[in-house]
């Protein structure tokens, strides 16, 4: 049971990542139900978290935003990374939707796990995420600090992703 659940959840995410939703949602569904059963929480906050991504690069922000509120609730405080995981995005979601203090209070909760388990590959991108959102809400000077660090990290990490931190840095001044 257990090894079916973790392919079926690995080849939706795989499919979901090759833009091939439909099938990446069979994969998922099909994984859901079977950590229901299994009563497996963890696989299941991760599932909903899969599913969540789905809608999230669809650019479906409020369907989006459900999946990663049930999969904070299941993940809990007992599977930290997981909920924090799912706490970024919504706060994307909820930066996508407008609702930019809400996001920017989501997202700072999940900068601070981060921190605390020194999650670098996820600490930039939430970084640069909390600066991209006090952006999005016309609060430059807040965003500068959020974006330095991104950079920071993503550069001293050797990620793509510093590029990107760059041109936000380089549009606040």
């Amino acid at each position: 049971g257990e090894v079916l659940l973790d392919i079926e959840n690995l080849q939706g995410a795989q499919a979901s990542k090759n833009k091939r939703y439909e099938e990446a949602e069979r994969f998922l569904r099909s994984a859901l139900e079977r950590a229901r059963t299994l009563q497996a929480t963890y696989m299941e906050a991760s599932i909903l978290v899969n599913l969540g991504m789905i809608r999230l690069w669809r650019h479906r922000y409020d369907e989006a935003a459900g999946f990663f509120e049930n999969a904070s609730r299941r993940a809990g405080p007992q599977f930290q990374m997981l909920h924090s995981v799912a706490q970024a995005n919504l706060a994307i979601c909820y930066s996508e939707l407008g609702e930019y203090d809400r996001a920017i209070q989501t997202s700072t909760w999940s900068l601070g796990v981060y921190e605390r388990i020194d999650a670098k590959f996820y600490l930039r991108h939430s970084l640069g995420e909390t600066g991209h959102i006090y952006l999005l809400k016309g609060e430059p000077k807040s965003a500068i600090p959020y974006l330095q660090r991104a950079l920071s990290i993503a550069s001293e990490m050797g990620s793509a992703d510093a590029a990107l931190w760059a041109g936000n840095l380089s549009a606040v001044y």
